[in-house]
């Protein structure tokens, strides 16, 4: 029952989005056994006037077939064409909502492989399998299957039951048969959507170009080579193995059929010659028979692909029934201007995990402050920002924004007061305007936080300026930056934000030492009077910093100005702190 509870879901769905695709399918289901009755029916009528010599009779018969037939084409042909449009459509909104659904839930599902795979065999499904396309067909069959056999089943019970016995012997073959042909679709599916994404992995990375300077400096392309063909062999090998199964079932069905043909031939056959049934008749009974015969094993068959379909898109239902973040429309507070930002005893681990990244954290941050979080890699600052961003919710403990617990504001305007440079962030195949300033609102405050960031000559010295699209990808007049140049752009992004707080990770990471020693000196004006966290390896950044804080072993082990902390010779900052200045001087000295 499970595969039905998937389909109406999915079926739901689709109509929601097409009101009118079911009703289509209807109107296609009874033309088509029209076209069928017609045909049994019609061809009786025109036998019957050859066999009385009545030409005529003969003749207008088989006009009033063809001119049925041809009406019938006619529209079926119009009623395909509209379903193959709807279907198209559906299937976009389907990719669509998929997107959206992945853009709007929490952010702790898109860090889960769980969930992650759950999107990926979603999508194969639907590639791979067309397990959408084929769920609107088996309905649209089964829907024409079952006026099909109403019909029929009336006109052979009437002449001898034991034909319908022996259609629904055979019929228990094919259901056998089915069932086990769907039970191993459904299992190669659920094998190959792990295989699947892997192999899209390595496949995105070896036709990426950025990646071709590290391929060329590094043993790397082999290596990633090799994987590539591993997870090829092996999603080749699932999908071979996909068509040979049903290459196997396929022929048993066709074993079953014909000998369910050889046995109905030969009951009507016998029972003709000995109820002495004219020729026309004969040829109805068969006509029926066969048609039954096919339409019941086709029916069959169509139950266990819109099963197997259905089972298939069980991942898409699952992900359509995965919550959208309450925080983006639960109602709540407007958040003003920072003022303070306190966390309050805030414990955290991540989801599935008990391994604590963060024990009880206790500080506050004023309005204006500077402030630097330094540590060991895996200390935590990282996800100290995404807490503060609300991308994740504390495990225990309280961060306030003004007094007020963050997750009491109203979503939207709680991040319209933060900005944030990530160590990953993301730039887009946009002009250098739209990236900075997505609703193109002010062209000059754009070049004036490209200005801060230390983009002005390379940007104004480009043929089209800040209209220039970033990456040559899509755009053929569109430029490549270096690293330090994409990631002063980010930076540009986070400062034309008008956010009272901004979030630095890593923030010059990829730039040189004369670049990075301009943002420092600049520091102060970029942020003008808003609140600053910065978080970085490099420990030069304390120096521009009114405190830092200390994490270590997941707690603040201090916190406090650069020139008090550095009095403590044997703290933690100190160690960090000489340990890189060593090293600037050790190079400045060679």
């Amino acid at each position: 029952m499970k595969q039905f509870k998937i389909a109406y879901n999915i079926i739901k769905f689709t109509n929601k989005i097409s009101k009118t695709f079911y009703l289509v399918i209807f109107a296609q289901a009874i033309i088509r056994t029209a076209k069928i009755l017609i045909g049994v029916y019609g061809l009786k009528l025109i036998i019957d006037g050859l066999m009385s010599s009545d030409y005529n009779t003969a003749m207008r018969m088989i006009l009033i077939v063809l001119g049925s037939e041809f009406l019938i084409n006619y529209f079926e042909k119009k009623i395909v064409s509209m379903l193959e449009i709807k279907r198209e459509e559906i299937k976009q909104k389907v990719y669509q909502t998929i997107n959206f659904k992945l853009m709007n839930i929490d952010y702790q599902h898109l860090e889960d492989p769980y969930y992650l795979d759950l999107s990926e065999r979603s999508k194969y499904s639907i590639e791979q399998f067309d397990a959408l396309d084929n769920l609107f067909k088996s309905f649209a069959d089964i829907t024409y299957y079952i006026l099909v056999i109403s019909s029929m089943f009336a006109v052979l019970i009437t002449f001898n039951p034991l034909i319908l016995l022996i259609i629904f012997g055979t019929l228990l073959l094919y259901t056998v048969n089915s069932r086990f042909s769907s039970k191993q679709q459904v299992l190669i599916s659920q094998k190959s959507g792990p295989i699947n994404r892997k192999f899209n992995y390595y496949q995105v990375i070896i036709s990426d170009v950025t990646s071709a300077k590290d391929f060329s400096i590094y043993p790397l392309s082999d290596l990633m080579f090799d994987k590539y063909s591993t997870f090829l062999k092996e999603t080749s090998n699932v999908m071979i193995n996909f068509y040979l199964k049903n290459a196997f079932y396929a022929s048993m069905f066709v074993i079953i059929s014909v000998m369910q043909i050889v046995a109905i031939y030969s009951l009507i056959g016998l029972q003709s010659i000995t109820l002495s049934l004219g020729v026309s008749i004969f040829v109805f009974l068969i006509a029926a028979a066969t048609k039954t015969s096919e339409t019941l094993s086709s029916f069959i068959t169509s139950i266990f692909s819109f099963q197997s379909s259905s089972n298939m898109l069980g991942p898409l239902v699952e992900l359509m029934n995965v919550k959208e973040s309450e925080e983006l429309y639960k109602d709540g507070q407007i958040a003003n201007e920072m003022q303070s930002l306190r966390f309050d005893n805030v414990s955290f681990h991540y989801p599935n995990h008990e391994n604590i990244v963060l024990k009880d954290i206790s500080f506050t941050i004023s309005k204006g402050e500077k402030i630097s979080i330094v540590g060991l890699n895996g200390a935590g600052k990282t996800t100290m920002v995404k807490l503060i961003c609300r991308l994740y919710k504390p495990t225990s403990g309280t961060i306030y924004w003004n007094g007020i617990d963050i997750n009491d504001y109203q979503y939207e305007s709680f991040l319209n007061q933060i900005a944030a440079v990530f160590q990953d962030f993301k730039l887009f195949a946009l002009t250098l305007h739209e990236n900075v300033d997505m609703e193109s609102k002010n062209r000059e405050d754009v070049l004036r936080c490209i200005k801060q960031a230390g983009l002005y000559d390379k940007i104004t010295s480009l043929e089209h300026g800040i209209d220039t699209y970033l990456s040559k990808e899509y755009h053929e007049n569109g430029i490549e930056m270096s690293g330090g140049e994409l990631q002063k752009l980010a930076i540009a992004r986070a400062f034309y934000k008008n956010s009272s707080l901004i979030i630095l990770d890593e923030p010059t990471s990829a730039l040189d030492p004369l670049a990075e020693a301009e943002i420092y000196e600049h520091f102060s004006e970029l942020v003008a009077n808003r609140t600053s966290i910065y978080i970085s390896h490099r420990m030069s950044s304390c120096v521009f910093s009114d405190r830092i804080i200390v994490l270590d072993e997941n707690k603040v082990q201090m916190i406090d100005t650069h020139e008090k902390l550095m009095k403590q010779r044997n703290s933690k900052y100190y160690e960090l702190f000489n340990s890189q200045s060593i090293y600037y001087q050790a190079n400045t000295n060679s």
